[in-house]
């Protein structure tokens, strides 16, 4: 996290961004702040993949599925991770987001756990 914060703090004296650029990862090209393209993003998480877990190669899918359910895991909203993941629709973002069957039982179990919205109206 600091190597980002420290990224964020570089980047406008260093690239000089247009400021709608919101971009975190950035390259510089005839003068111009651009963000990295998605083929050098997919090349560098499967190298640094390979590098850093022992020959396996981690996909962007893989990537964005596991960051998908560590947000819904820590209590964020489908609509925040949409916005996290920049889908233009929660359906897309649904696709990160399947849960085991074990996952799914535990939710359902809670849910009748729970008291029901029925008890407490009048």
């Amino acid at each position: 996290m600091l190597a980002i914060s420290r990224l964020l703090i570089a980047a406008p004296t260093e690239y000089k961004p247009d400021s709608k650029n919101l971009f975190v990862f950035l390259t510089k090209y005839a003068g111009q702040a651009n963000p990295i393209a998605v083929e050098t993003i997919q090349k560098l998480i499967g190298k640094y993949s390979q590098t850093f877990l022992s020959g396996k190669c981690l996909s962007p899918h893989k990537l964005r599925h596991s960051f998908s359910k560590k947000w819904l895991d820590e209590g964020g909203s489908l609509v925040g991770l949409r916005d996290q993941l920049g889908h233009n629709t929660i359906a897309t973002t649904v696709l990160y987001t399947n849960l085991s069957q074990e996952e799914q039982r535990e939710i359902l179990k809670k849910m009748d756990d729970s008291p029901r919205m029925s008890d407490h109206t009048e």
